[in-house]
């Protein structure tokens, strides 16, 4: 039996006797965040502890994202914001997830766009859900490096009733005991084939490692994606390529590198001046980034200040349009129940309690969409 311990901002790292921690734990899972914009505020003491204390970790990331772009912007935020030893990255999905989707059916897509990041970025990714929305809502697709189910039956410290389905780890208890700690504690364990090296050993594969005198260059071309290719890699690249403006075509992300994708990166290439192929490779990646930065980021004009009043359902006008743009919907300049929709989401996503999660946009909200 391993003993698996995930710490959050619910335990002051300083109440924690990192000395008998280190005899009993045999990893950590630490919270990086809630959302984008809520950091857990234990974290860096939680790193700086076990790192003092030798106990290796991973660290995870509670998803709050409205859509699936804005899943993978969550998942780069956690790339820069996890400590570089963690082990593995793990996103955890659960009902306020659910809740901050505009579109409650791109719940899977939107978890499998998030960990599809994590591991085009070298990391070894996690995938942590409710157990009650597992199948519910088809998250039994999403298809990570390893798969953690909390499953609690009596919840009395001690293990009870183990997942309805095969999982790598199995958080056990949300109210377990241990002599380092005096409070309640979440504990998982091992329960697949993978062991503890596996989940706390190196997150990035060790070049190194590899014979020097076997190079699989054919391997690395393979994996470059160009027309022909397929896939959830493709389908990732086509909401890229469509948020920094290039069209993929009336068909969408489909997951399909067609005929209109294959335009849409040559004519990335061709704006950034690099080789014009479309083939997307390192260069090209590198100029994606550059046009989803410079997209994201906003214009002079953009920046405006507070118009000095609220915006509400029934407003008309610019500063309506402005909101609808910085949202990602429409833009018609009306105020309507699209409009209050988004906001509300957002509000919520960014916790603006100030303005409340009312869909009225007040000086808070206004500040924070631009």
């Amino acid at each position: 039996m391993a003993l698996i311990v995930d710490l959050s901002k619910y335990q002051d790292s300083d109440q924690i006797d990192w000395g008998k921690a280190k005899q009993l734990i045999d990893g950590l899972i630490l919270r990086v965040q809630y959302g984008s914009l809520t950091l857990d505020k234990e974290y860096a003491k939680h790193v700086a502890n076990a790192k003092k204390a030798g106990i290796p970790f991973m660290s995870y990331a509670y998803g709050h994202f409205v859509s699936i772009e804005d899943a993978k912007v969550e998942a780069r935020d956690l790339i820069k914001r996890a400590d570089k030893a963690s082990a593995a990255l793990i996103l955890d999905v659960e009902s306020l997830t659910l809740d901050s989707l505009r579109n409650k059916s791109e719940l899977a897509a939107a978890s499998q766009a998030y960990i599809d990041v994590l591991k085009a970025a070298g990391y070894k990714a996690g995938f942590y859900c409710s157990h009650n929305m597992y199948k519910a809502h088809h998250l039994d697709k999403v298809k990570a490096d390893f798969l953690w189910l909390p499953r609690y039956g009596v919840n009395n410290g001690n293990k009870s009733t183990k997942p309805d389905w095969p999982c790598d780890l199995w958080q056990y208890t949300s109210k377990g005991n241990q002599p380092f700690y005096n409070g309640r504690l979440d504990l998982s364990d091992l329960n697949g084939n993978k062991g503890l090296d596996y989940f706390f050993g190196a997150s990035k594969p060790k070049q190194e490692t590899k014979p020097v005198n076997k190079p699989k260059p054919a391997a690395k071309v393979s994996a470059l994606l160009k027309k022909g290719s397929k896939g959830s890699a493709v389908k990732s690249l086509q909401h890229d390529l469509i948020t920094a403006g290039y069209s993929v075509g009336k068909s969408g992300a489909d997951g399909d590198f067609g005929p209109a994708t294959d335009a849409a990166v040559r004519k990335l290439q061709q704006d950034y001046r690099i080789g014009i192929d479309g083939v997307v490779g390192p260069q090209t990646k590198s100029a994606l980034s550059k046009a989803l930065a410079k997209k994201s980021k906003p214009s002079g004009k953009s920046v405006v200040p507070y118009p000095g009043h609220v915006l509400k359902r029934g407003n008309r006008g610019k500063d309506v349009q402005r909101i609808q743009r910085a949202l990602g919907i429409t833009v018609d300049g009306i105020f309507g129940k699209q409009t209050e929709a988004a906001v509300k989401a957002y509000q919520k996503r960014h916790g603006l309690s100030i303005d409340g999660i009312d869909g009225i946009v007040g000086k808070q909200t206004w500040n924070t969409l631009f």
